[in-house]
């Protein structure tokens, strides 16, 4: 099944094939999408920055530290949570509905995986750190792992689409 979306005057399928003469349409759709990719990035490290500035003045020096073990902990499970299939989405050149679903649930098995293994390793963070303070909030951002993955499918199609702005709206929701 080709699914098609329309954006401005440019057909681009699943496929990945852009219909007629609207090449130089799929260009300005590609420019506009770098604009919004870029203004994202940009808005979401000024808002970490920010949350990163407002904490430090409100935490105790101890409590920002601990705060700042378990977000490394967080950051260094992401990097495996990345290794999705959203790149394989994104340059597959045909898509239909099994390997669609297919990913939707290998996503979903990921982050289910990388939900429980960020629950049974908080205590490894503990004594790594040498602080079995940092435990608690290793555990509570274990399920940001599983609630991330439901969308991994919809934000390839997104960037396949080229569809930018949404991404970008979604993103700093």
């Amino acid at each position: 099944m080709a699914v098609t979306q329309r954006h401005r005057n440019t057909t681009v399928t699943l496929d990945g094939e852009v219909a007629g003469p609207e090449r130089e349409s799929l260009t300005q759709a590609a420019s506009t999408g770098l604009l919004w990719h870029g203004g994202h990035v940009a808005a979401k490290g000024v808002l970490r920055f920010l949350t990163t500035v407002v904490l430090a003045r409100i935490l105790l020096p101890e409590d920002f530290g601990i705060l700042g073990m378990a977000l490394l902990v967080n950051e260094i499970v992401s990097l495996l949570g990345g290794l999705s299939l959203g790149v394989a989405l994104i340059q597959r050149n045909t898509l239909d509905e099994s390997y669609l679903d297919t990913a939707f649930w290998a996503n979903i098995g990921v982050g289910l995986g990388l939900s429980v293994g960020f629950l049974l390793m908080a205590p490894l963070g503990g004594w790594f750190f040498h602080t079995t303070r940092v435990v608690p909030l290793i555990l509570f951002m274990a399920p940001v792992f599983f609630v991330t993955s439901v969308g991994g499918v919809h934000k390839a199609l997104l960037i396949r689409r080229l569809n930018f702005q949404r991404f970008a709206v979604i993103g700093m929701a």
